[in-house]
């Protein structure tokens, strides 16, 4: 499926079993979601601030985090985090339906320790843990 615009260096992220989200990329500060039964895009959330090469992760089933990267002025130690227990439902009257993620809101979260652009991350075994790898 074709994307609702040119995106080099972004990341995606599996949100759930029906949903990737794709993020940012060089010059953009937006989202998009690939919907996979219906295999189309949707428009996805912005974040804070445009950022290319950025690692992106699922910390557990509710929050999605998006770290380092390169921003407009370098590579950038920033992160963010959505929540998907405060994002509105798809039908904001039936609880039990999917987190809306057109409507997701990004926050500001605690800062990586060294600024990391093009890195990658992985969860490790125990809760919480996760890995930064490689990056400027």
């Amino acid at each position: 499926p074709r994307m609702g615009m040119p995106r080099a260096g972004c990341a995606a992220v599996r949100v759930d079993e029906n949903r990737i989200m794709i993020v940012g990329g060089y010059s953009h500060d937006t989202c998009e979601i690939l919907d996979l039964p219906s295999m189309a895009f949707k428009t996805g959330p912005r974040m804070r601030r445009a950022r290319a090469c950025a690692a992106a992760i699922m910390l557990d089933e509710h929050r999605l985090m998006i770290a380092g990267g390169y921003d407009r002025l370098g590579c950038c130690d920033m992160t963010e985090i959505m929540d998907l227990r405060k994002t509105p439902t798809e039908d904001e009257w039936d609880d039990t339906t999917p987190p809306n993620l057109e409507k997701g809101r990004f926050y500001p979260w605690t800062s990586l320790k060294k600024p990391r652009g093009g890195c990658a991350v992985a969860r490790l075994p125990g809760p919480g843990r996760i890995l930064f790898l490689g990056g400027n």
